[in-house]
């Protein structure tokens, strides 16, 4: 499913203005009638506040109030702004209520609201009603809600029980999901034509509740132009999956090489090859240092090992380079990085095996720390490249702030894989997947897989799915989304609290064949 910025939201709107001959102020009708029919869901019984701006999210409550009145629901409907300041299409249809208010059995009853004075009236109408539907701002929010609007988004978090925001909630930025300031805390949010970034990314998606993306009628080949951020959904993992042939033999399904582990660390490695092997890998072959060899054996069935030389503190040795890459003939990709430590000879190690493997690898943890301030050396690789940074590693490589970072994911992961030429993977909440040219948000996932192992659990999904044959930036989306998936299933029966990466490794199966039911389901269709 496609995202779209504020930016790419009003142009799909004017395209469609232009091209389909439909007017804003039909998609306000229909984006009212969504609205209500939405709150009905969420409130079968009981009475509506509604809250609108003088903008066009503002008139989608109004037209949502209307509907509802005609339906013989009780509304409360609250004007930010005197009706001669509304917008055209949202004066159009506060006009088009007033109009009706004369047949309906219970009117809205309606106030406007232009200061802190009147603020005791909203407070006693949001603790007497069932449901709050924020129309305050829509996409094109930038900045801080200040003033009026900051007081009447604290007070509906304060009051409100069950809050329905329109398309954004109110305080978030739409096009980044920052939060400058009050935002409103909604339990769905409901969304027009496809997903606004704001909403998946945090720290907006902490605001946005349970998302519903409603059709009201806009051409989804506009979308598809105008949006170069993704929001997949099962159907769109199943659909890149490899299928395995009939005749399929193990060298024929992926042969990974994961160059990994030091004293004290065999179990980032043995996670990493172990997820790479579940994954759907044929071949997965561990490189060690060679003391440590006797524990990853006992430690890995299917698995093989091959002992590396090995430095004084038990970690591998720049010299073992040769070896490495002779080896990596073998082999369709390789993952470099997990628990390698950062020894000089091991950093060493790792340069040399970015810049001469011309495998597709994956870079991740040691492997990214032993590039900082080395980072030309990921410009220049002869083979694709996939790194998987979280925004502290990002930050370092990129010689900026973690903070920086977080205040903007998306544009520092594109930064990042067009400057280095490869495809980034910023972990954290919605992890960030992108190329620099097109970027994959992730809607899977959960605070459980925040324990120490996942991102070596990760890291193998996706060399394993590289060496399967899908394009490095499906194989590491699809991974993070399997990955997240996995953690999902696991937390429902073990809790977020409870859980370990050997338990991601362990759900895996069942995250397998959720999305390939949505395979067979589409095959059906």
């Amino acid at each position: 499913m496609r995202a779209l910025s504020g930016r790419e939201m009003e142009e799909v709107e004017l395209r469609s203005v232009k091209t389909a001959g439909i007017s804003l102020s039909d998609l306000m009708e229909r984006a009212g009638a969504a609205v209500a029919r939405s709150a009905e869901r969420m409130a079968p019984e009981g009475s509506f506040v509604i809250i609108s701006g003088k903008g066009n999210n503002g008139g989608d409550g109004m037209v949502a109030a209307r509907l509802l009145a005609e339906r013989g629901r009780a509304v409360r409907l609250f004007v930010l702004a005197q009706p001669e300041t509304l917008s055209a299409e949202a004066k159009q249809a506060f006009e088009r209520l007033q109009e009706t208010l004369p047949r309906l059995q219970v009117p809205p009853e309606i106030s406007v609201l232009e200061s802190e004075k009147e603020l005791s009236a909203l407070r006693e109408a949001l603790a007497g009603t069932t449901l709050v539907i924020d129309c305050v701002f829509g996409f094109g929010l930038k900045g801080a809600a200040r003033g009026l609007f900051g007081q009447v988004i604290s007070l509906v978090n304060e009051e409100a029980r069950l809050v329905l925001s329109v398309d954004v909630p109110s305080g978030v930025e739409g096009g980044s999901g920052r939060v400058r300031g009050e935002a409103i805390r909604a339990t769905r949010t409901l969304t027009f034509t496809a997903p606004k970034l704001g909403l998946l990314v945090t720290p907006g998606a902490e605001y946005a509740g349970r998302i519903e993306v409603a059709d009201i009628g806009v051409d989804p080949e506009l979308v598809q132009k105008a949006g170069s951020v993704e929001w997949p959904q099962a159907r769109d993992i199943a659909l890149r999956l490899p299928k395995r042939e009939f005749d399929a033999h193990k060298k024929s399904v992926g042969r990974v090489l994961v160059v990994a582990g030091s004293v004290g660390m065999t179990g980032a490695a043995a996670m990493t090859a172990q997820a790479a092997m579940r994954a759907g890998s044929g071949i997965v072959t561990l490189a060690i240092p060679q003391s440590l060899n006797p524990i990853l054996e006992s430690k890995l069935t299917e698995v093989m090992t091959v002992p590396m030389p090995e430095t004084l503190s038990r970690s591998l040795l720049a010299s073992g380079a040769d070896a490495i890459i002779e080896l990596c003939s073998s082999f369709d990709a390789v993952v470099v990085g997990p628990g390698l430590s950062l020894n000089e000879s091991t950093v060493e190690l790792v340069r040399t095996l970015v810049a001469r493997v011309p495998l597709p690898m994956v870079l991740d943890a040691d492997g990214l720390n032993a590039v900082v301030n080395k980072a030309e050396l990921l410009k220049k690789r002869k083979g694709e490249l996939i790194v998987t940074p979280h925004s502290g590693e990002l930050a370092r490589l990129l010689s900026t702030t973690t903070a920086e970072v977080q205040d903007d994911r998306v544009g520092y992961a594109k930064r990042a894989a067009s400057e280095w030429r490869s495809t980034v993977v910023l972990k954290g909440a919605g992890t960030i997947t992108s190329d620099g040219v097109f970027t994959v948000v992730n809607p899977t996932g959960n605070p459980g897989l925040a324990t120490a192992g996942t991102g070596d659990v990760l890291s193998g999904i996706v060399g394993s799915l590289l060496a399967q044959g899908l394009e490095p930036l499906w194989a590491a989306a699809s991974a993070v989304y399997l990955h997240g998936l996995a953690g999902d299933l696991a937390a429902r029966e073990l809790t977020e609290h409870c859980m370990l990466a050997s338990d991601v490794i362990s759900f895996l199966p069942k995250a397998f064949r959720r999305v390939e039911r949505a395979r067979e389901r589409e095959k059906v269709g």
